[in-house]
């Protein structure tokens, strides 16, 4: 079993934090334009404010998948984004 911290795994292999975020992404994408849409009166925001909000995360996800699958070195300049 590997005792290394994620801290220290992601430092040896930083192209990895672009797929934790996007798929954090992606879980936001599917609670704001999915289950919230489905309890927007209960939310108090309409289906359209929330599919609006979706969007970001969305495009946040593309972003991180096209870094994690085309980017190979130099990721500082790609992770400052993100943040």
């Amino acid at each position: 079993m590997n005792n290394m911290s994620l801290q220290s795994q992601l430092a040896m292999n930083p192209k990895h934090l672009f797929l934790m975020d996007g798929i954090g992404a992606l879980v936001s994408v599917f609670l704001l334009g999915v289950v919230l849409v489905r309890f927007s009166e209960l939310v108090g925001l309409d289906e359209g404010t929330l599919l609006l909000l979706a969007s970001f995360p969305c495009i946040f996800a593309g972003y991180d998948f096209l870094c994690f699958f085309f980017v190979s070195e130099s990721y500082s300049r790609f992770i400052i984004i993100i943040v």
